[in-house]
C-alpha cells in the first residue's frame, strides 16, 4: 500500500481554492464604481464586411445615453456589421484585474448573439469583452465578468464595438446603461475600498507591488501551484520575484490569496 504524503501548505492552499476565496486579482469587481461614469461617448462609422453592401436604412445614433440601431438588412455571420462608440477621455485598466461589464438592451426581435468589446483604437487585439450572449425580444440586462490577463491584456481603452452576429431584417435595438465596474489604475486619486489589498502588475516579470497592507501584516508567502513556499518575506510595498520561474503562483497576504502570473 502506497503512503501518500500531504503537504500542509498545499492543503491550506487547496482549501482556500475550493472555498472560492482566491482573489485572482478580482476583489469584488461588481461592487466598484462605474469607471465609465463621466466619460463622453460618440458614435463612429459602422464597418461592414467587404463585398457586403447593406441598404442605407441602417442607423446608428447616440443620444441621451442611448445607442439606437435599426438593422434594416439581415446578417448571417459574426463581424458582418460592427457599430462603434468612442470613449473620451481614455480609460485606464489594470492587468490581472477582473472587470464587471454590463448594459441594458431592448430589441423587437430575438438576437442569437450579442458581442461587446472594449479596446484602444488602433489595437483591437488587446481588449476586455462580453461575448456571445443571446438576447430575447424585449428589454433585459446583459452582464458578465472578464479578467484582464493573458495575450489580450489591455491597459487603456477608448473605443467599444457592438456586433450582433446573425440578426433578422428590421431589427430595432436600443442599448443603454453601459458600465464597467472594477479597479482603476492605481495612480488614480479615487480611493480603493476599505482594507483592499492590491497586487500589481499581473503578469509580473521582476518587481511585484503590494498596496493596502495593514501595519500589523504578517509575512508574505508566495506559493507555486503545488503549494510549495517559494518566497517567505517581510511585508513591504515592493518584492523582487525575478528568481521565480515563469508560471502561476499564489500570494498569501493577511489571510487572502491572490493569483499571479510570473513571466
Amino acid at each position: 500500500m502506497k503512503t501518500i504524503r500531504f503537504n500542509a501548505m498545499a492543503g491550506l492552499l487547496m482549501a482556500i481554492l475550493f472555498s472560492g476565496k482566491v482573489y485572482a486579482q478580482t476583489g469584488d469587481a461588481c461592487n466598484y464604481p462605474d469607471i465609465l461614469s463621466g466619460k463622453t461617448f460618440r458614435p463612429g462609422t459602422p464597418i461592414y464586411s467587404p463585398g457586403w453592401e447593406p441598404s442605407t436604412n441602417y442607423t446608428h445614433t447616440w443620444e441621451n445615453g442611448k445607442l439606437s440601431l435599426y438593422l434594416g438588412d439581415e446578417t448571417f455571420d459574426a463581424w458582418q456589421s460592427q457599430f462603434f462608440l468612442s470613449i473620451s477621455p481614455v480609460v485606464s485598466l489594470i492587468p490581472g484585474e477582473a472587470y464587471c461589464i454590463s448594459f441594458d438592451i431592448e430589441s423587437n426581435v430575438d438576437l442569437p448573439r450579442v458581442f461587446l468589446k472594449f479596446y484602444k483604437k488602433g489595437n483591437n487585439e488587446r481588449f476586455i469583452e462580453l461575448a456571445g450572449r443571446a438576447v430575447r425580444k424585449g428589454r433585459q440586462n446583459v452582464s458578465g465578468t472578464y479578467i484582464n490577463e493573458g495575450n489580450t491584456t489591455v491597459t487603456e481603452i477608448d473605443e467599444l464595438l457592438f456586433d450582433f452576429g446573425y440578426n433578422p431584417a428590421g431589427a430595432s435595438i436600443v442599448i443603454s446603461n453601459i458600465t464597467i465596474r472594477g479597479k482603476k489604475d492605481p495612480t488614480d486619486n479615487e480611493p480603493l475600498p476599505k482594507n483592499e489589498i492590491h497586487v500589481f502588475p499581473n503578469p509580473v516579470k521582476d518587481k511585484l507591488h503590494l498596496s493596502g497592507l495593514s501595519l500589523t501584516a504578517g509575512r508574505i508567502k508566495i506559493l507555486n501551484i503545488s503549494g510549495q513556499v517559494c518566497l517567505d518575506i517581510l511585508p513591504n510595498k515592493e518584492f523582487d520575484v525575478s528568481s521565480l520561474r515563469p508560471g502561476i503562483y499564489f500570494v498569501m497576504a493577511e489571510n487572502k490569496v491572490f493569483k499571479i502570473i510570473k513571466q
